[in-house]
């Protein structure tokens, strides 16, 4: 009352109505940057969230974690055996030969040798069994022993051993 002037609302509050003797708040989800807003404040883009009300910006999602919707208040977090670094989409699944053990990654892992994964969206390796060998990281598959060699029963074998003299392999 008695006001020779109409205060301006400041960043992160709008008023959309005259007349009115305070400012909005921007809902959570939303922000505004501008000063003197008459209209509602903006949804956050994919790839952004925002928790707050009265905030000024949208946050970005972190690498291992996502958004695909605008006015968002969080971002979603990659599940186990997934990965990404891009925040606007969902997590990639990881495929045949890695895994992903932590949940809000941004790689998945290739399998070391001597182990393998044969399926998608994984959380380990499996070692190959005995008498099969693998040598090569992010591996789909392990290999049978060649004939005349094995792996002196032990699992997640690398290499196969010759059969000593007057012996024979598994093959």
């Amino acid at each position: 009352t008695g006001g020779t002037s109409c205060l301006i609302c400041m960043r992160g509050k709008y008023q959309a109505d005259r007349e009115q003797t305070k400012c909005k708040e921007c809902a959570i989800g939303k922000a505004s940057v501008g000063e003197e807003r008459e209209i509602e404040c903006e949804e956050c883009q994919i790839g952004r969230y925002q928790s707050e009300a009265a905030a000024t910006t949208c946050l970005k999602c972190i690498p291992g974690q996502f958004q695909a919707q605008r006015g968002q208040t969080n971002c979603t977090k990659c599940a186990v055996g997934r990965a990404s670094t891009d925040t606007t989409r969902e997590c990639d699944v990881c495929i045949e030969g890695q895994y992903q053990l932590e949940i809000a990654a941004t790689a998945c892992l290739k399998c070391i040798p001597g182990q393998f994964q044969h399926q998608h969206s994984s959380s380990k390796c499996n070692h190959c069994n005995v008498n099969t060998f693998q040598k090569n990281p992010g591996s789909k598959s392990c290999q049978p022993c060649p004939k005349n060699t094995y792996t002196n029963n032990q699992t997640g074998a690398t290499d196969c051993f010759l059969c000593p003299a007057g012996k024979s392999g598994a093959s």
